[in-house]
């Protein structure tokens, strides 16, 4: 079924790091890979995709003025959070997006 680009709602992405620098600030999108907030707070959903592999975060790990701004953020199918080189060969980028709730009502 067709949905609609009309139906997709644009939201915003914190991109706070893992060590808590807001250096990144937000960005405002239609598509967006979850941060490790969104998915802590959506578990429940990410645990019914019994995935093999880690999925990639939004979050970064640091920042170049703290840490590191190279390592990528993944979490592993039982709920692990790591830090990666970026160029790891194995785990995957799973966009989403938010619809508007009405065009699931029947008429």
């Amino acid at each position: 079924a067709y949905i609609g680009a009309e139906n997709v709602l644009e939201f915003e992405t914190d991109l706070l790091s893992l060590d808590g620098s807001a250096k990144y600030g937000t960005v405002r999108s239609k598509v967006s890979i979850p941060t490790f907030d969104f998915y802590r707070k959506n578990r429940a959903v990410f645990e019914k995709y019994k995935l093999d592999e880690w999925w990639w975060l939004a979050t970064p790990d640091s920042t170049s003025e703290y840490f590191n701004d190279k390592w990528c953020v993944s979490v592993s199918p039982s709920g692990c959070v790591g830090n990666n080189d970026c160029n790891i060969n194995c785990g995957g980028v799973r966009p989403f997006c938010i619809l508007k709730s009405n065009i699931f009502v029947s008429r």
